[in-house]
């Protein structure tokens, strides 16, 4: 009876043995990685980043009787970049047991790096935000009256670099003006940079126009509106010598072709009657602008650009122009045909063209 209650009180005696065994086994001298990390998520760290799906990872750690550091990794993103920091994280023991002590930003480790990268260029409200409020026709050569439509579009980007917390793009701004009997079209271009776009490191893109001079580019073409018989006629007496004269030009464009790059109209028709005799050539005409200092066009005429007629000198260019818009048509581009003339005691006559 002896020897069975000795056995019992071994037996029980190695359960209670085990049992410490095993809840000391248990017991840690450091900080979970779940109080970690919970902790960690509380403080918010990329609350200015604006992110989502925030992934934890804990890198290495150094545990001591006193001091726990933890290395870990915190990953998020949004809609317009991904970010990658790493935190060195202290806590120390107290009467109370492990409190934080710190948390800050540490260099890259184990091929964890520190990395803030766009994940794509500018967003289409991004690209909206910065050419909104934008008055298009600015850029017109000529004012905004004579505008009959206009419209910009913005090529996609090119020459796109994304990088770790750097990132360029460069669109093309392209606004085409149609006015009466010809169009314009402006091209300049417009640079997107990523970077901190507020004070609190929220990272974003921010772009900028170069609209200088130097950098907007310029071409001009013929409209159909072009087209039809245009005519003039002028009678008068010259007041000195009293002397009558009479004009009459005719002209009759028939279409507006494309040729080497450029738009041509076809002359069905060209005759200049100057009272006594008139002068009738036909052909081509092609649209040729004059520039001024600052890129804008200060004049376009439609020269001769075919050689198979000896064109006379009375038939010459048309000059597309707004100078005697007021007296003519109010807001409308008008058409005028200048030759040299010193025969008649001046130097330039100008006909303005009226449409049938």
């Amino acid at each position: 009876m002896k020897f069975v209650n000795i056995f019992k009180m071994i037996a029980i005696l190695f359960v209670v043995v085990c049992g410490l065994i095993v809840l000391s086994g248990c017991q840690s001298d450091y900080v979970s990685d779940e109080v970690v990390i919970n902790e960690i998520k509380e403080l918010n760290l990329f609350e200015n980043h604006l992110t989502e799906d925030e992934e934890y990872t804990i890198i290495k750690r150094r545990s001591e009787k006193e001091e726990d550091v933890i290395y870990i990794n915190i990953e998020g993103k949004n809609d317009v970049y991904s970010i990658s920091v790493n935190y060195k994280v202290t806590y120390l023991l107290y009467n109370e047991g492990w409190l934080l002590e710190s948390v800050e930003e540490c260099e890259n480790i184990n091929g964890f790096i520190n990395e803030i990268k766009p994940l794509s260029g500018p967003t289409q409200d991004e690209v909206n935000k910065m050419i909104d409020g934008t008055d298009w026709s600015l850029y017109s050569s000529y004012d905004k009256k004579y505008i009959k439509d206009s419209s910009y579009k913005l090529t996609d980007a090119d020459e796109l670099e994304l990088g770790n917390d750097s990132g360029s793009a460069k669109y093309w701004c392209e606004i085409t003006y149609t006015y009466s009997y010809m169009k314009e079209i402006v091209r300049f271009p417009i640079y997107f940079t990523f970077g901190i776009i507020n004070q609190v490191d929220t990272r974003g893109w921010y772009g900028y126009k170069d609209d200088t001079a130097s950098a907007i580019e310029r071409s001009v073409s013929i409209a159909e509106d072009i087209c039809g018989e245009w005519y003039c006629e002028y009678d008068y007496t010259q007041a000195f010598t009293m002397k009558s004269y009479y004009y009459k030009l005719n002209l009759n464009i028939s279409s507006v072709i494309t040729k080497n790059g450029k738009t041509e109209c076809v002359v069905d028709s060209y005759s200049f009657n100057d009272g006594n005799k008139i002068y009738e050539t036909k052909g081509t005409m092609q649209l040729v602008p004059t520039f001024d200092e600052d890129g804008t066009i200060s004049f376009v005429k439609l020269h001769w650009t075919d050689g198979d007629y000896n064109h006379p000198s009375v038939c010459a260019p048309i000059e597309i122009t707004s100078l005697y818009s007021l007296l003519s048509k109010p807001n409308d581009l008008v058409l005028r045909s200048t030759y040299y003339s010193p025969a008649q005691a001046v130097d330039w006559l100008t006909w303005i063209l009226n449409k049938k």
